[in-house]
């Protein structure tokens, strides 16, 4: 049987800190990479997890020699550091108001109490007193609600490591949410707890300790020792030590011998209970977040998708030549243009002129109408191209699922820049244009240039064009150039989406093989827990 209460004598223990190992690695390698209240919560919870497996379990799992670890926490000016130097009868904590920001927690120890493999020791300042009993170490933990973000993180962490929480209030502050929070949890996880009612004043004595009371007891807390301090007035210094001399021999007699050993069982036992509930509950949150991870990649899919389908359908269906490029061509095309020639059904009858003005008309009529249809293309395809990684945008907060977070680094593409990417697009284009006429090129009636601009025409719509360079150069180099214009213009559509797909990674698949993995240690810590309790 293998005991996790933090014994040695079991069989099977020594493979309990290659299991906390592999579960704080799984989490440590797995941030939430979502904002959506769910996931800051199981933020908190995982770094909560992975606190309570470096300060608490993994130590005691190893079997280490480690005393009853117990901490004055509680809310600013609750009076922790002079309850400290109280039991004392000498000040070891400095007290007061005013805390420097950078404020670590003090732990006292008996000389003879090694805090070798204390968790989080060598974040404290170590005091050996002789007033302490051996195998305590007690900790004047920073403030809970510390304006300080790095106190508050210390004294959280302090608690996690923790057996035993004195909890440290006031008649002032015992109504404190903060505090209250971190009682909640401490309770959940089977922390053994103390209330210290501190500044307590005689007159409202009965009407605050019921309330307190009442408090503790809807928060399951009604069987939690409670000490009463009473308000010293104006004072410096120590309080009264009759006023202590309760709350010191209690330390005294739950922590010493097997007092202090059953502290250290039931804390850890209900550690690896809470952890195991933990560790069901962020799974369920990785879950959640591999859900919407793949919901936020179907987004940018799906967008990119349609976009392109819709334009390519629109460039196979001519609509680059409406407007400008078909008056172009019917100016052009018409009994006095520059390509009415072409027109003709025999063009061996067209009359040649390589090098005359003619040719030169011909050829300069054919290009503008080549960059007509470019333009034309160029703002559909550069609308798109901004649309696309917009839309995502837009979708993506609709979600709801705390995506803004993946959404800060990306930068969004202007107008101008699509506009350019899409001339990009369409130059190298017109480039596959020139290599699909430069076998067919009659010098006679147009250049290379020109007639690869024609072909452009031809694609984009102009039924004229496509009529001419049918005969020039036969049908099937306008397929060519629609299937190379449709499939380049969709990459660069499915491309805008890039930015998004980056931000998200491989997120959404790390995610459900945190899943299996977590599914599997809790298995594992299950039969562990299962083994103990037969």
């Amino acid at each position: 049987m293998i005991d996790p209460s933090g014994g040695t004598d079991l069989p099977g223990v020594s493979a309990l800190p290659g299991l906390l190992t592999a579960i704080h690695d799984d989490l440590e390698g797995a941030p939430f990479v979502l904002s959506a209240p769910y996931i800051d919560d199981a933020e908190i919870l995982r770094t909560r997890v992975l606190t309570q497996i470096d300060a608490h379990l993994l130590p005691r799992a190893g079997g280490k020699n480690i005393p009853v670890v117990a901490v004055l926490g509680g809310s600013t000016g609750a009076g922790k550091s002079t309850l400290l130097n109280s039991i004392l009868r000498e000040e070891v904590s400095e007290a007061g108001v005013l805390r420097p920001t950078t404020r670590q927690g003090v732990l006292v120890h008996h000389p003879e109490t090694s805090i070798a493999h204390v968790p989080l020791a060598d974040r404290t300042t170590a005091v050996s007193h002789e007033a302490l009993p051996e195998g305590l170490a007690l900790i004047d933990a920073p403030d809970l609600d510390s304006f300080d973000d790095l106190n508050r993180k210390s004294a959280a962490e302090l608690l996690e490591a923790a057996d035993l929480w004195l909890f440290v209030t006031t008649a002032a502050r015992y109504g404190d949410a903060i505090p209250w929070q971190n009682l909640r949890h401490a309770h959940q996880r089977g922390l053994q707890l103390a209330v210290v009612f501190n500044r307590v004043p005689p007159k409202i004595l009965a009407d605050v300790r019921a309330d307190l009371m009442n408090r503790l007891a809807e928060a399951g807390l009604g069987d939690v020792p409670l000490f009463i301090i009473p308000d010293a007035g104006p004072h410096e210094g120590m309080l009264p030590d009759e006023s202590v001399a309760e709350l010191r021999d209690w330390l005294t007699l739950a922590t010493e011998g097997e007092q202090g050993r059953g502290i250290i069982s039931r804390t850890t036992s209900g550690a690896w209970g809470a952890l195991r509930e933990n560790l069901e509950e962020l799974t369920r949150a990785y879950v959640r977040q591999a859900h919407a991870l793949d919901k936020l990649a179907d987004i940018a899919d799906d967008n990119a998708s349609a976009t392109a389908v819709d334009l390519t359908t629109a460039l196979r269906a001519g609509s680059a030549a409406v407007g400008a490029p078909t008056t172009r061509w019917l100016t052009s095309a018409a009994s006095s243009g520059a390509l009415a020639d072409l027109l003709d059904p025999d063009l061996s009858k067209v009359g040649r002129g390589f090098g005359s003005r003619k040719f030169a008309r011909r050829n300069a009529a054919a290009e503008a109408l080549g960059l007509d249809i470019h333009a034309a293309m160029r703002t559909v395809l550069g609308d798109a191209i901004h649309d696309v990684p917009a839309q995502i945008a837009d979708q993506w907060r609709e979600t709801n699922s705390g995506a803004e977070v993946l959404m800060s680094d990306i930068l969004h593409i202007t107008t101008s820049e699509a506009r350019a990417e899409a001339d990009r697009v369409l130059t190298a284009w017109g480039e596959e244009l020139d290599a699909i006429v430069a076998p067919h090129v009659n010098d006679d009636l147009l250049s290379a240039s020109a007639t690869a601009h024609l072909l452009a025409a031809a694609v984009g719509g102009v039924r004229g064009a496509g009529q001419v360079i049918t005969r020039m150069i036969g049908p099937q180099a306008i397929e060519v150039g629609k299937d190379l214009l449709t499939t380049m213009c969709s990459t660069a559509v499915t491309e805008a989406a890039g930015p998004y797909h980056e931000a998200l990674g491989g997120t959404a698949g790390h995610s459900r093989r945190v899943v299996t993995g977590l599914r599997l240690r809790v298995l594992e810590l299950g039969r562990y827990l299962d083994a103990v309790r037969s």
